[in-house]
């Protein structure tokens, strides 16, 4: 039987999870909605059966769907987790899962209260090279840990405007630091500085331009957290150092560095990380299993908390304690 799924947002990220699902059978891709009709154009095109709706408010309340992708900009978020859970439906909800993390903590608890089988979009926690460095890493103790995400610019307006995408950490690294808590453990404090004003002729733009934060975690580890977009290519890993041990993580590589030996592993991503999370959701959909989700909605909230609690201390250039710690 197939999963009926809608769609608010239907631009770049939903395009990708689009061309995932035209590769799942069990997947119909039945409604949709955006701000932008072209895209609502674009995705009725990929899928004839889909029906565009005029407001996210009537494809919520009214289509005929079992599940709901939510995949708008971070300054978009409205209530649409909360309309959802009241009615019953699924929810995937692409990173970061807003701006304002009281909303986020009142769709948390709806979506709690409810039951309702939900995933944020971290997609990286679906790799085999993850899971096998947490398998490197059980019953180890980890004393340090190191998250980078260095790029260029994006070409998106709403990126370079704080109040807009929440900025480099929130809306991209946001990916590493969801790998730090998946790995490592829960933080209790950070302490962050950046970097700004070599990009002042860009229209818009008011993030910093690097930046750089100090976390302890709960369970004593201590961690760094590096962001910029002034690098030419492309630069995300994650780092982990036991006593003895080095474990590096890329998108297609896993480092294991011991005194005696080096492992390496390879992983084309084929299908893609991406692929598997949406394969895992439309599964644990199908079959009501929960267990199949490996980043919660509610994980994406904390994951926020995170990444908020580093611009704040950018801002004061103070220590700030995470309410959970």
């Amino acid at each position: 039987m197939a999963v009926r799924l809608g769609f608010i947002g239907a631009g770049g990220i939903a395009g990708l999870h689009f061309a995932n699902l035209e590769r799942i059978p069990a997947a119909e891709v039945v409604a949709v909605y955006d701000v932008d009709p072209a895209a609502c154009e674009r995705a009725r095109a990929r899928f004839p059966q889909c029906q565009v709706y005029s407001s996210a408010a009537d494809l919520i309340g009214a289509a005929p769907i079992d599940a709901l992708y939510i995949c708008v900009p971070p300054f978009a978020h409205q209530d649409y987790e909360i309309q959802a859970a009241e009615r019953g439906l699924a929810l995937f909800v692409e990173k970061p899962v807003g701006l304002d993390l009281a909303a986020a903590r009142r769709a948390a608890r709806v979506i709690e209260e409810r039951g309702i089988l939900n995933a944020a979009g971290y997609h990286w926690r679906y790799s085999p090279l993850v899971e096998r460095a947490r398998e490197a890493v059980a019953g180890q103790v980890i004393a340090m840990a190191e998250a980078v995400w260095l790029g260029g610019l994006p070409g998106t307006r709403w990126w370079r405007t704080k109040a807009m995408s929440g900025g480099q950490v929130v809306e991209q690294t946001t990916h590493m630091v969801d790998l730090l808590r998946y790995l490592v453990g829960e933080v209790e404090v950070v302490y962050a500085a950046g970097f700004a004003g070599l990009y002042s002729e860009v229209e818009g733009y008011d993030i910093e331009d690097a930046s750089a934060a100090t976390l302890r975690f709960a369970n004593g580890a201590v961690g760094v957290v590096l962001s910029s977009d002034l690098v030419p290519g492309y630069d995300v890993y994650t780092k982990l150092f036991t006593r003895g041990r080095t474990i590096e993580i890329r998108a297609s590589s896993l480092r294991i560095v011991q005194p005696d030996r080096l492992e390496e592993f390879s992983w084309r991503p084929q299908p893609s990380m991406h692929f598997v999370e949406d394969e895992a959701f439309i599964k644990a959909v199908e079959t009501g299993d929960h267990g199949l989700i490996r980043s919660t909605f509610a994980d994406g909230v904390r994951t926020l908390e995170l990444t908020l609690a580093i611009n704040e201390s950018m801002a004061t250039r103070e220590p700030v304690r995470l309410s959970g710690a």
